[in-house]
């Protein structure tokens, strides 16, 4: 069907803003402050809502795919007209260099080369290898990846200041005024003895009590083959415009 990228596209696109506004209904990130009434403890950390997580991570998986698959509608569109047979049109691809250096062997092996020069030099000038178009690689690092297992977001608190903490949580301790270094690790960030309790008290209180706090939560996804993480909706929206940016090029053919 031709311009069936076009729809890979726009599914792309409702994907991404299905993973919006499911992670505004539903609580995936929570921060909570927590008593613990017997020991007289209090800590306060995050929690995940790993059910919903995971429905998150098929939503962008699906996105990431469809973003994947649009580059390889067009290249076949543009391609397979010069292919001389079955064996050669099932090898029909969107190429993906490992570098520069590879990138002749790689339009080889994706029948690029079958294709007039000015198609050549249009894959070419999109630069679609490691150190290259870098969006586009991640678009494809992150298809193989979802081949494998799920695309797991997870949650970035780095805007976590203590002074809003202690906006909700008065006691919260001093000594972390400036930063958020940690004084015990128990599955929490943080835990602090707050005050004691009497045997008799003890009956007025449930043995622990938990409360969320309202904290600016921005969720996140690892780069593959990285240490680092990105944030997801920026990044799902780059990858979006660098596949828009791509079909531009390859629509003047």
């Amino acid at each position: 069907m031709e311009g069936s990228y076009r729809l890979k596209i726009e599914r792309a696109k409702q994907h991404i803003q299905n993973a919006k506004t499911f992670v505004q209904e539903n609580r995936l990130f929570r921060y909570t402050f927590e008593v613990d009434y017997q020991s007289g403890k209090r800590s306060i950390g995050a929690r995940r809502e790993e059910a919903s997580i995971a429905i998150l991570a098929l939503i962008v998986g699906d996105a990431v795919h469809n973003l994947r698959t649009a580059l390889d509608h067009r290249t076949w569109e543009i391609v397979s007209p010069h292919c001389g047979g079955p064996a050669d049109l099932k090898k029909v691809q969107f190429p993906i260099a490992k570098s520069l250096e590879d990138l002749d062997k790689t339009f080889e092996a994706k029948m690029i080369n079958k294709a007039p020069q000015n198609v050549i030099d249009a894959f070419g000038g999109i630069r679609p290898y490691r150190g290259g178009n870098e969006e586009i690689v991640l678009i494809h690092d992150l298809d193989v990846m979802d081949k494998h297992k799920l695309l797991i977001p997870s949650a970035s608190y780095a805007s976590l200041e203590p002074s809003f903490i202690r906006s909700f949580i008065p006691t919260f301790p001093a000594m972390f005024e400036g930063n958020m270094t940690v004084i015990k690790r128990v599955g929490r960030d943080v835990e602090w003895t707050g005050f004691t309790m009497t045997d008799a008290n003890l009956f007025l209180h449930p043995t622990k009590v938990e409360q969320d706090i309202p904290v600016p939560v921005e969720v996140i996804i690892s780069e593959p083959g990285n240490a680092s993480e990105i944030p997801l909706f920026p990044t799902l929206f780059k990858l979006v415009a660098a596949v828009e940016s791509v079909m531009s090029d390859l629509c003047r053919l």
